[in-house]
C-alpha cells in the first residue's frame, strides 16, 4: 500500500508541477488541497497523507525555506507569509517558484510589479537580485550590525621604485561599524603586492606598471576602498651631444638628449638655457644663438629624479685671424677694440688699448686702471710725458699705409684702422636721422629696431652689454647686427680722461690741420662720426674693420 500510495504522489506531483510553477509556493493535491511541506538542505520532505521518513529531491537551486521575517537594515524589515502575502510592497502578494529560483512580486491589483530572481536562500539569509542585474538586497534572518558604508586607503596614489616598500592604511567609515576588517588585494601581483610583511600593511614594488590595491570589507557590504599604485624605472643619467657648442649669432643647432637606462619609464626632459640674452633652446633641444658670450644649456628629467645633462654652448664670430666681427653696411666691423678681451663687462676688459695716430704700440708698458676715467702707468723709455707733443708721430700722409696701422700690425689679416667715411657709413646703416642722436636705454624696454643706442652701465635691456656705459650700433636691414663701442675715453699726457665718452681713432687726417686726425666721438647726448679732430699725438681706442 505504501508502494501505490508512492507511485500515485508521483504522478500528482508530475501533473502538479505546472500548477506549482504557476502558483508559486504551493503544491496541490488532486483533490485540491496543499500539500505541506518544508525545506531541509538540499531536499523537499512532503508530510500530507505521506510518510515522514519518504524524501525527494534534491530541487535546486534553492535550499530553505523563504517564508518568515528578514531583516534589510536594523529598522526595516521584509515578510513572507505563508498565505502569499508580502510587506514588499503595500498589498502585494508573492509566488515563489522554487524550482527557478523565482520569486514574483504581484502589486494590490495582482498585476505583475516585480520579477526577482532568488540566486540562493539559506536559514540565516537571502539574496534578492533583478535578471540580468546587480544584488540588490541581501537580507538576514536576524537583525543586522552596522554595515561598512565607506573606506579610505591613505596614500590615495603611491609612485615607488622597485623592491620599495611602503606601509599603507585603511580609515572605514562609519567609526561604528560593527565589522572593519578588510580584505587587501592587488589587481597586479607581478607590479606590486600588497600584506601584512613587517606588522603593517605594506605595499611592496615587484615590477614596473601600474596596478591598483583594493581593500574590500569583510562583512558583505561589498565596500571597496583603492589606491593607484604606480612602479617607474627613474631616469640614472642624462647625457648631451655635443657636450659643447661653438656658434656664430644667429645659427642654430638641436642638441640631442640619450636616458639611461634605456627602459627608463619617462624620458621627457626640460631644456633651459642658463643666458638667454646668448643662447636660446626650444621644447625640442634646438639652439638659437643670440649674441656674442657663453651660457649653459640644461635638460632635466622630468620623472621627479632632479638628473640633468648639460652643454656649453659658446656664441661667438667666427672672426678673421681669431677677431669675431658683424658685418652692418657692407663693412665687417670688429666687435672688440685692440688690446681687449671682452665686448663689454668691465673696462679693465673691454677698453683696450691707446694709440697715437700712426703708431703701432701704446706708449705704456702696463696700464692699472683704477677706474673708468682714471688709470695709472709704466711708460716706455722716451715717453715719461706720456701721450704729448712732445713725442709728436712724425707720420703726415692723408690715410695710413698698413705698416703704420695699429689695427693691421696687431692683429694682421684683412683687419685695418676705419676711415672717417666708413665711421659715418657705420651710423647711416643704423640711425635714420642725419643727426644721430643716441636712443638712452631708459626710454625703452627693449630693442625692436635699428637704431644708435646709449647704453648705460647699469641698463638691463642687453645683457651682453652690462657693465659698462657705450654706444651700440643696431643695423636697420638687421637688427640681430649690432656692434658695441664702449665709452673708453681718451688719454691726454699722462691722464686718462673723458669718462662715459668714447673717441675712436680713424685713419684719416684732416688735410687742413695735418697734426688732427678725424675721429668717432660720443656720449650719451651725441654720436658724431667724422666731424671730429683732435691732437694725433693723444691716445685713442682703435676698432678694426675689414672688407
Amino acid at each position: 500500500m505504501k508502494t501505490r500510495n508512492i507511485l500515485a504522489f508521483l504522478l500528482l506531483l508530475v501533473a502538479g508541477v505546472q500548477t506549482a510553477a504557476a502558483q508559486g509556493f504551493r503544491v496541490y493535491k488532486s483533490d485540491g488541497t496543499v500539500a505541506q511541506f518544508s525545506f531541509r538542505t538540499d531536499s523537499i520532505v512532503f508530510y500530507d497523507g505521506i510518510g515522514s521518513d519518504v524524501d525527494f529531491g534534491p530541487f535546486t537551486p534553492v535550499n530553505q525555506c523563504i517564508v518568515g521575517t528578514w531583516y534589510k537594515t536594523k529598522s526595516e524589515t521584509i515578510t513572507f507569509n505563508e498565505d502569499g502575502t508580502t510587506n514588499y510592497l503595500a498589498g502585494a502578494t508573492y509566488e515563489f517558484l522554487p524550482y527557478q529560483g523565482t520569486l514574483i512580486i504581484n502589486n494590490a491589483e495582482g498585476k505583475l510589479t516585480k520579477l526577482l530572481r532568488v540566486p540562493k536562500v539559506t536559514k540565516d539569509y537571502i539574496v534578492l537580485s533583478e535578471w540580468g542585474g546587480e544584488t540588490f538586497a541581501f537580507l538576514t534572518a536576524e537583525q543586522p550590525g552596522q554595515l561598512v558604508t565607506g573606506i579610505t586607503i591613505n596614500p590615495a596614489t603611491l609612485n615607488l621604485q622597485l623592491n620599495e616598500t611602503t606601509a599603507i592604511t585603511a580609515t572605514v567609515l562609519p567609526a561604528d561599524a560593527d565589522n572593519k576588517e578588510v580584505e587587501w588585494s592587488s589587481s597586479d601581483e607581478a607590479v606590486a603586492v600588497v600584506g601584512d610583511f613587517f606588522g603593517t600593511i605594506t605595499v611592496m614594488a615587484k615590477g614596473y606598471g601600474t596596478c591598483t590595491i583594493t581593500a574590500t570589507a569583510k562583512d558583505g557590504s561589498g565596500v571597496k576602498g583603492e589606491c593607484q599604485v604606480t612602479i617607474a624605472q627613474l631616469v640614472t643619467g642624462i647625457t648631451i651631444s655635443p657636450a659643447t657648442l661653438t656658434l656664430e649669432p644667429g645659427k642654430t643647432q638641436t642638441l640631442k638628449a640619450t636616458i639611461q637606462p634605456s627602459d627608463a619609464t619617462n624620458k621627457a626632459v626640460t631644456w633651459t638655457s642658463s643666458n638667454t640674452s646668448v643662447a636660446t633652446v626650444s621644447t625640442s633641444g634646438k639652439v638659437t644663438a643670440k649674441a656674442v658670450g657663453t651660457s649653459t644649456i640644461t635638460a632635466t628629467a622630468k620623472d621627479g629624479s632632479g638628473v640633468k645633462g648639460t652643454c656649453k654652448v659658446t656664441v661667438k664670430e667666427t672672426g678673421i685671424n681669431g677677431h669675431a666681427f658683424v658685418e652692418i653696411g657692407g663693412l665687417k666691423w670688429a666687435t672688440m677694440n685692440v688690446g681687449a678681451t671682452t665686448v663689454a663687462g668691465s673696462y679693465e676688459t673691454c677698453f683696450g688699448d691707446y694709440f697715437a695716430w700712426s703708431e703701432i704700440q701704446p706708449r705704456y708698458i702696463t696700464i692699472t686702471r683704477t677706474a673708468a676715467d682714471a688709470a695709472n702707468f709704466t711708460w716706455k723709455d722716451g715717453f715719461s710725458s706720456g701721450f704729448s707733443n712732445d713725442n709728436n708721430p712724425p707720420y703726415s700722409d692723408d690715410i695710413l699705409d698698413s705698416s703704420h696701422d695699429a689695427a693691421t700690425v696687431n692683429w694682421g689679416g684683412t683687419w685695418r684702422m676705419p676711415t672717417s667715411e666708413e665711421f659715418k657709413a657705420l651710423a647711416d646703416a643704423c640711425s635714420s636721422n642725419s643727426s644721430y642722436t643716441p636712443t638712452p636705454d631708459n626710454m625703452i624696454f627693449s630693442i625692436t629696431a635699428g637704431g644708435i643706442y646709449w647704453l648705460s652701465s647699469t641698463q638691463t635691456i642687453e645683457p651682453a652689454y652690462t657693465g659698462v656705459a657705450g654706444i651700440l650700433f643696431v643695423s636697420k636691414a638687421d637688427i640681430s647686427k649690432r656692434v658695441f663701442f664702449p665709452a673708453s675715453g681718451l688719454i691726454d699726457n699722462t691722464n686718462l680722461r673723458d669718462g662715459g665718452t668714447g673717441r675712436y681713432l680713424s685713419s684719416t687726417i684732416n688735410t687742413n690741420s695735418r697734426r688732427n686726425p678725424w675721429y668717432l666721438s660720443f656720449n650719451s647726448k651725441y654720436v658724431k662720426p667724422e666731424d671730429n679732430y683732435w691732437y694725433r699725438w693723444d691716445g685713442y681706442t682703435i676698432r678694426p674693420v675689414s672688407d
